[in-house]
């Protein structure tokens, strides 16, 4: 189970005992008295409260899973799409020597994009924050920057409603993208190969 199911389940937990107090509280009280109709107010306004942050939770899991479901049926397009623009050098830096821009390097560096998009598509169907890929799974066969483009390329351009993600789900893949590809590699950002 993910840490997000971990926590939707405890939370809904909380909710439904406090719920379950609450409900204790209102059938002890004499209704008659204006006093108590203004505690039940604010008792009544508690559980909303509650609620309405549980039904926050579960519409950004559902997003999460809608966006990670885009990924892994649009990620192989993508890859191919992402590769052909470095081909014809219309998103790496043009500060990059053209040699480092080898047919192999590129296909290389598609490999390993796609594995980072596979990885933090799963990360985002179980709403779950990434654990570190380990060494050596990502070559960095193109300098760090590089990759920095692709993701900030990817989440500015692709990852969009005209591309049949719902809003919810564009937040959610675009926080994904930020905290857990562009804000980690963004402290690598040279061009040396």
């Amino acid at each position: 189970m993910g840490d997000f199911e971990q926590k939707y389940k405890d939370i809904a937990t909380f909710v439904k005992k406090f719920k379950d107090i609450i409900r204790e509280e209102i059938e002890s009280l004499d209704l008659t008295e204006e006093p108590v109709k203004s505690v039940l107010i604010e008792k009544l306004q508690q559980v909303f409260k509650y609620d309405f942050a549980l039904e926050d939770i579960e519409n950004s899991y559902k997003a999460c899973q809608e966006a990670s479901t885009w990924l892994s049926k649009n990620r192989s397009k993508l890859v191919i799409k992402i590769q052909n623009l470095i081909s014809q050098r219309k998103i790496i830096s043009n500060k990059l020597n053209t040699s480092v821009l080898a047919p192999q390097r590129i296909e290389q560096f598609s490999k390993d994009i796609e594995l980072y998009l596979k990885w933090i598509g799963h990360y985002m169907a179980i709403g779950d924050a990434p654990t570190p890929l380990p060494n050596g799974v990502i070559s960095f066969v193109l300098p760090p920057v590089a990759y920095l483009e692709v993701f900030k390329f990817i989440r500015n351009q692709i990852i969009s409603t005209k591309n049949g993600l719902s809003e919810e789900a564009v937040v959610e893949a675009q926080g994904y993208f930020d905290r857990f590809l562009i804000e980690p590699l963004s402290q690598f950002n040279f061009y040396d190969s």
